[in-house]
């Protein structure tokens, strides 16, 4: 994809798309470090700085936000009449992402998860790396965002975090496995790792027996040797190792064995690289090295008890998959997959675009929490008022299958759109 396509840069207007009428410019916090590499244009009219936490004001976004929350919070138990017999509590998950050093917005979404939420999943790109960023600003982007994740979490509600594009620019597997890895640990500490330096791993959650137990499974798209990148691994990389294939396999099947419910969660989406932008749908933009539908189709013969038995080639020659599933009888139940990347709540099913393959697995992409100007980010964002942050949290039903996502501080459309604060989403479709 060319880069002056690329949605994640900061600052980049919307005639860079063809869609137009947005173009503003992506403000840092006060104290806090921005970068401009190549790609990162300022144009535009610049917005002021994002002021520091401020109490009150998050105590007037949360009026507005809690009567929304605590009014989905519980599903009712019902006979086959329909009548009610109890209640039981949904899974909350607060789901960030795309924080790229809005560093005071990052401790007003944790301080908004406490008390409220089972757990917290940042999907990625906490820095504002490039091709030309030395690895030591990149590594201290890292750390001031663990920093402002560790000052917020003051009753320490598991968080779970994955790779941005943006965040491993110039780093070694270890720098990241120190910053972040550290910090997911110091909050979830039952996390399970896929091996030693890795950066893929899985963190169960059990609610109550309604909900039963859903495991988080942290994937790793950005899996390659350090000093591959970007000689042969490009900024928008998705490539996976042989280990981390074995792995998945492995503990999706230990999942459909115990019945635990899945959600994965990844800086991009799945699907193909071909860009379809919308406003209502997106697909992935990541360079995928092996077949883009290399997870999905894991995941669809789990679903299904099927036989899987094929090689996924690199176009590289650097890291081919082998996958051997043998037909079972038992069938995994998979919720969805968390992803950010593209700056812009959407809600999709996975597909092959020529039609060929639908698979039952539910999109569900998150805002950047602090950007502006961005050609898919409807919802214009004015720092140091109510709408000057964007997160959801997502509370899960495996009762009923669907999850209704709550939004959090800026969702309303510019162009007055009618949109609901809470959209209720089923993810089975079979």
């Amino acid at each position: 994809m060319k880069r002056r396509r690329f949605l994640k840069i900061a600052g980049m207007t919307a005639s860079a798309f063809g869609l137009g009428g947005i173009d503003s410019a992506m403000a840092a916090n006060p104290g806090e470090k921005s970068h401009a590499g190549p790609g990162h244009s300022h144009q535009g009219t610049a917005q002021p700085p994002v002021p520091p936490f401020d109490q009150s004001r998050f105590e007037r976004k949360l009026a507005d936000f809690e009567p929304s929350y605590y009014s989905v919070r519980m599903g009712r138990k019902n006979d086959s009449q329909g009548i009610g017999h109890g209640w039981y509590e949904r899974l909350k998950i607060l789901h960030i992402s795309d924080t790229h050093q809005y560093n005071a917005l990052v401790e007003e979404a944790v301080t908004l998860a406490q008390g409220r939420c089972d757990v917290i999943c940042n999907t990625g790109d906490d820095g504002n790396g490039s091709e030309n960023v030395e690895r030591r600003e990149s590594l201290e982007w890292l750390e001031e965002t663990s920093r402002a994740v560790r000052n917020s979490n003051a009753s320490n509600v598991p968080y779970l975090a994955v790779k941005g594009n943006h965040d491993v620019c110039n780093i070694l597997r270890s720098d990241y496995r120190r910053a972040i890895g550290a910090l997911v640990e110091g909050h979830a500490a039952s996390v399970v790792w896929g091996s030693p330096d890795a950066m893929y791993g899985h963190y169960d959650v059990t609610v109550n027996d309604s909900i039963g137990t859903v495991r988080f499974l942290m994937l790793d798209p950005f899996d390659y040797e350090d000093g591959q990148f970007p000689s042969n691994r490009s900024f928008m990389t998705c490539t996976f190792s042989q280990a981390q294939i074995d792995w998945l396999v492995g503990t999706l099947r230990d999942a459909a064995r115990k019945g635990c419910k899945v959600i994965t969660m990844m800086h991009y989406s799945f699907g193909d690289n071909s860009i379809g932008f919308s406003e209502t749908s997106a697909k992935p933009d990541a360079e995928s090295y092996q077949d883009p539908f290399l997870v999905p189709d894991i995941i669809d013969a789990f679903q299904n008890g099927t036989a899987l038995k094929r090689q996924y080639p690199d176009s590289r020659g650097i890291q081919d998959i082998r996958v051997n599933i043998k037909a079972s009888d038992s069938r995994l139940e998979y919720v969805c997959h968390l992803f950010g990347h593209i700056h812009s709540k959407n809600q999709y099913r996975c597909r092959k675009p020529d039609g060929s393959k639908d698979y039952d697995m539910l999109m569900l992409g998150e805002a950047a929490l602090g950007a502006y100007g961005n050609a898919l980010n409807k919802a214009y964002r004015y720092p140091g008022s109510v709408n000057d942050i964007a997160c959801s949290v997502l509370e899960v039903d495996t009762v009923e299958k669907c999850i209704y996502r709550v939004s959090y501080g800026s969702y309303m459309p510019y162009d007055g759109t009618p949109v609901s604060r809470i959209t209720r989403i089923p993810y089975r479709i079979k």
